[in-house]
């Protein structure tokens, strides 16, 4: 700015014309109270050098933030600056300390860091109904604990989930509802702090944008998907008619025991692929994968990603080592629980392949 003032007066002196001169002065004087009204409020002290000056910052910090959110009321804000000029003129007098008023503003910097003052004022209103369907309230965020942003969130989402499933396994949805949608609870609760997406939905309570809220709730729901189709189908069927099904690896345990014998082994005739990949040979797995290429339809590339996965997970290799979940996941730069999902996902499909087209190994 000041190179621009100097430019400017250099252009001055240059000029002779007094009517030039004259236009140039009006044009100084009617941009001088613009310059003036952007400066604010002038105090009768100055700020910066004041001990407490550091805390003030702070406070416009907060104030600037919180006017960007909305969340804040003006008439707080104006009575804090018109208390503060009034004390500014004070200690300007000498009527008040320096000191004193410092600890004014340090009082006023906890009241707008506190929910009754600060966080309080200006509160966007809640738009959707006072309570869930179970009867929680709803209410800012910073007026609950964790514990009850989670009740709040994991009731909505058993809200508005509706298990999906497919015609052929008949299940009855909406009979056993009282009963998934209790086991839903529990399960959720269980996994409110292990679950990126349920965190970040009780962390971020009603302040996600709409995308992101979209993400974690869409994520979750899938998985509570996942958990509860082949909960709903153990209350309809016997555990051994669950493990025909296969809908997840929840009960993959029980698939291979009788109902009412826990202890002795179920022998279907079935044959498990796991068996066969510990077992011995590399070919048999080679032999598996290109007879799944004509079962399921993915890429070559996903299928090599999946044979290494099996290779190195099982110890088919020339070092004949048996990698963990957190090793594979650094090779292929994906998290552990990828890696176990990848597993799970190909040897489930060699299960059904076996079994539906009745491989001979």
């Amino acid at each position: 700015m000041n190179k621009y003032k100097d430019i400017w007066e250099r252009l001055k002196s240059h000029i002779h014309d007094e009517d030039i001169l004259e236009l140039m002065e009006e044009y100084e004087l009617e941009i001088k109270p613009k310059k003036i009204k952007k400066q604010g409020m002038k105090y009768p002290i100055k700020l910066s050098e004041q001990p407490w000056h550091h805390t003030y910052d702070l406070i416009r910090q907060i104030v600037f933030n919180r006017e960007r959110r909305g969340t804040i009321n003006h008439d707080f804000l104006i009575n804090f600056n018109n208390e503060f000029f009034e004390w500014t003129k004070k200690v300007a007098s000498g009527e008040k300390t320096t000191e004193e008023l410092g600890k004014w503003i340090t009082i006023k910097h906890q009241e707008f860091q506190s929910r009754e003052s600060g966080k309080a004022q200006g509160r966007k209103e809640i738009t959707k109904p006072k309570y869930t369907e179970s009867g929680f309230e709803r209410k800012h965020s910073y007026e609950l604990s964790l514990n009850e942003r989670a009740a709040i969130i994991i009731d909505e989402l058993i809200a508005i989930f509706t298990p999906t499933v497919s015609k052929e396994f008949n299940l009855k949805i909406d009979y056993y509802e009282e009963d998934w949608k209790q086991e839903l609870w529990a399960w959720c609760w269980e996994n409110k702090d292990k679950d990126t997406n349920l965190k970040a939905l009780i962390v971020d309570y009603n302040r996600l944008p709409s995308t992101s809220y979209r993400f974690h709730v869409s994520n979750f729901l899938s998985r509570m998907n996942n958990y509860i189709v082949p909960y709903i189908s153990k209350l309809q069927y016997s555990c051994n008619d669950v493990g025909r099904y296969r809908m997840s690896d929840k009960f993959i345990e029980e698939e291979l025991y009788p109902a009412d014998n826990v202890h002795v082994k179920y022998e279907d005739g079935s044959v498990n692929p796991e068996t066969l990949v510990i077992s011995d040979k590399r070919e048999i797995v080679k032999f598996l994968f290109k007879k799944l290429e004509e079962y399921v339809p993915i890429t070559k590339e996903s299928y090599r990603r999946y044979q290494k996965v099996l290779e190195m997970r099982y110890g088919l290799n020339p070092e004949n080592r048996e990698y963990t979940y957190i090793e594979i996941g650094k090779y292929f730069d994906l998290s552990k629980q990828r890696i176990y999902q990848m597993e799970t996902w190909i040897l489930q499909q060699f299960r059904e392949m076996i079994v539906r087209k009745k491989i001979e190994i």
